[in-house]
């Protein structure tokens, strides 16, 4: 598991459906969110983070994962 907590000032979308949120990471690099996709309805469940428009995506969606509970390994180096 990893998660976060959304800052005042961030431009993630997910600001505007939580406070913070909990998603899975599997095998470093798949982000798995079943909230994001069925509860608010703005993405889908799996994002492959190998993939660059699903990295993008994640990246408008969430918090930077610099401030993830626990980076995905394939973004550990990552800002």
């Amino acid at each position: 598991m990893s998660g976060y907590f959304c800052s005042e000032d961030s431009s993630a979308e997910m600001t505007n459906h939580a406070e913070g949120h909990d998603l899975a990471i599997v095998d470093g690099r798949f982000l798995v969110d079943g909230w994001a996709a069925h509860v608010a309805e703005i993405g889908p469940c799996v994002l492959d983070l190998a993939d660059p428009e699903d990295l993008a995506l994640a990246g408008r969606l969430h918090e930077p994962f610099h401030s993830w509970s626990i980076r995905p390994a394939l973004l550990r180096d990552a800002t």
